[in-house]
């Protein structure tokens, strides 16, 4: 079984086909690295019960916020990040329970303890 994944990775690989794979990389001074991927799923983390707001803008000053994303909630990264001096921020859709959907911005994590309010979220879950 591990040899027939190992070679359809090579397969998909040598025809091109791009994987796609979470990795961090610093595009804001000042944050934490980025762990969201544009065109993928995220998630409100889980270690905290705060809802995430979401915003207009990017930046803290687009208030009172658009709606919250609750804690555990999946939504899809549209673009980013946007640095504002202490935030990266990322443009996502958030499918509300009434199906409505919330589109505008959220940071990513807090600078000054390196807590990421969001997560990836793996693919097929």
């Amino acid at each position: 079984m591990k040899r027939r994944l190992i070679a359809a990775l090579c397969l998909l690989v040598g025809a091109g086909v791009p994987l796609v794979m979470a990795q961090q990389r610093q595009v804001c001074a000042n944050t934490p690295p980025n762990r969201l991927i544009v065109r993928e799923r995220g998630r409100v983390a889980d270690d905290d019960p705060t809802p995430m707001n979401v915003r207009e803008g990017p930046n803290t000053n687009f208030d009172p916020p658009l709606g919250i994303i609750p804690v555990g909630g999946i939504f899809y990264v549209l673009e980013g990040p946007e640095c504002s001096p202490r935030y990266a921020w990322f443009r996502v859709e958030y499918t509300r329970p009434d199906g409505e959907p919330l589109v505008g911005w959220l940071a990513e994590a807090d600078p000054d303890t390196s807590r990421y309010f969001v997560e990836t979220y793996p693919p097929g879950e």
